[in-house]
């Protein structure tokens, strides 16, 4: 999980529902940001040979623009 975390930024901590698998189709991470870079929406995952795209979505953003 801190390998998928560490595309997006810095991991910080997993969440324990998250650790122990106890929701299925989502992680919760917390993830320090340089939001003076450029933050991912998507990122690819491969895992045995098979890539696939997994959505990031961030909570607690500052409003401010992005461009």
């Amino acid at each position: 999980m801190y390998e998928i975390a560490g595309a997006i930024e810095t991991p910080l901590l997993i969440y324990n529902a998250t650790k122990n698998m106890l929701f299925g189709h989502y992680a919760r991470l917390l993830v320090d940001l340089d939001l003076s870079r450029n933050i991912f929406y998507e990122i690819m995952v491969e895992q045995a040979g098979y890539t696939f795209p997994v959505e990031i979505e961030y909570k607690g953003l500052p409003n401010f623009c992005m461009h």
